[in-house]
Parts: structure tokens; sequence; C-alpha cells
């Protein structure tokens, strides 16, 4: 996928869940439709990232959730290194959005043209 400045992806090549409209990350999958509960989407996004780390041979994973201003990047860290633990794998427990992470983020992405939605991807919260 090529971005702006003749910049290439490193992950273009990884299968997107996005594409996936029955993956729990699609906001318009019914898991969004029925969830009221932020904690039970973000596991939900948590163990499909580990069932897809699994399936492709990656023995670790993360997530940019904790990027988020909005999110709890404690209980976010402490449910992927559950998660990570029921299935073998080790989890990237980073708060992004610390020493400025969370603005960093904006400015690379507009570096880059990289799309940003204002939300969790939730259609509650649209």
């Amino acid at each position: 996928m090529p971005l702006n400045n003749n910049h290439t992806s490193p992950i273009s090549h990884l299968p997107s869940p996005i594409e996936n409209n029955n993956s729990p990350h699609s906001p318009h999958s019914s898991f969004a439709s029925f969830s009221k509960n932020c904690s039970e989407c973000i596991n939900s996004r948590l163990l499909f990232t580990a069932k897809e780390a699994t399936k492709l041979g990656f023995s670790i994973f993360t997530t940019t959730l904790t990027i988020s201003p909005h999110k709890n990047s404690k209980e976010i860290i402490k449910s992927g290194i559950e998660i990570a633990n029921e299935y073998g794998l080790k989890f990237l427990d980073t708060d992004f959005k610390k020493k400025d992470g969370f603005l960093h983020s904006v400015k690379l992405s507009k570096k880059y043209g990289l799309y940003r939605q204002n939300y969790c991807g939730c259609d509650f919260n649209r």
C-alpha cells in the first residue's frame, strides 16, 4: 500500500483484519452492535489479535489502543498480558500515549497520509 512521499508500509503485506466484516475489529460487526462494555470489546480485539498472531507464526503482539487518551492503558496491558499467556505469546506492554505519544502519532499520520478515525471503531462511539 503506497503512502505519500514515496514511502511504503512495512506491514502492507500482512492481512488486514478490518477487511473481514465478521471480525470484532470491524465497526460493522455484530459484536460492535451489542457490546456496551469497552473492556469486553477491547478483550475481544486483543483475543482476535492473539489468534491471528498465533496463526501467522508471531511470538509477540501489541495494540495501538493504548495511545488513546480516552482508554485505560493499565487495563488494556493487563488484558493483553493475560491473553498472551493463554496463547503462549508475549504481549508488548507499552503505553503509547506516554512522552506525547498521541501527539506524535497525529504528526506521523499526517506526514505519511495515514487514515485516522476519531473513535475506537465501536458503533456506539461514532
